[in-house]
């Protein structure tokens, strides 16, 4: 503890101050002295009474936190130090905080479940189905021509019905037909174009069956 060489004091004063009003002498005696009350003087060296070891009276309420006086029985400094109850407010908030994130990231972890189990649900049915299409080869002209080629109407020969059912337009001598293997018969250029729109499923309008 800091203490003044008394050498230099005549008539039992020191010469000079370490505060206003207070001498070294003052602060080397057995007396608490308010004047004393002072970093500069040391607090009145060990004579001013303690809330807590090294934690002198007069240390506190300074606008500093002293580590020494910052416990229960010095009032945390005098309020210059954060007191347990401020602390266990931020531990609450904290808390708090955290279960806040902890409770958006289970959510979120739920809603991206679901999200990929309906996607995983639909995905295969996209799949299939582009993929029949793709692997279904569109019809052309060409093949409807080497599959059924077309021929003349013959009306003394025996044929399922006499009207296309496309056109509804009776068969006339001489007239192009293509004949498929369901025995239905139609005009050319009119089984040609239904075949052509319905490329990616040829059927037969009257038996819907798939003559290819």
């Amino acid at each position: 503890m800091k203490r003044r060489d008394l050498s230099s004091c005549e008539g039992g004063k020191c010469l000079g101050e370490c505060s206003p009003g207070c001498t070294w002498s003052d602060v080397n005696n057995t007396n608490c002295q308010t004047q004393c009350f002072t970093k500069s003087c040391d607090y009145d060296g060990i004579d001013c009474p303690q809330c807590s070891p090294g934690c002198k009276l007069a240390m506190m309420g300074d606008g500093v936190c002293q580590d020494l006086c910052n416990v229960k029985a010095c009032n945390y400094d005098q309020g210059d130090c954060p007191s347990s109850g401020s602390t266990w407010e931020i531990g609450v908030l904290m808390a708090f905080g955290v279960t806040l994130i902890v409770l958006s990231f289970l959510c979120m972890s739920v809603f991206i479940f679901i999200y990929c189990k309906s996607r995983r649900r639909v995905l295969p049915e996209i799949y299939i189905a582009a993929n029949s299409e793709d692997t279904v080869p569109s019809l052309t002209e060409a093949i409807i021509n080497s599959k059924y080629p077309e021929k003349y109407y013959e009306e003394d020969e025996k044929y399922s019905q006499t009207t296309c059912s496309i056109c509804l337009e009776d068969f006339t001598a001489d007239v192009l037909i293509r004949q498929l293997n369901c025995e239905h018969i139609f005009h050319k250029t009119c089984i040609t174009e239904w075949f052509l729109e319905h490329s990616r499923d040829p059927r037969c309008p009257l038996c819907k069956l798939n003559p290819f």
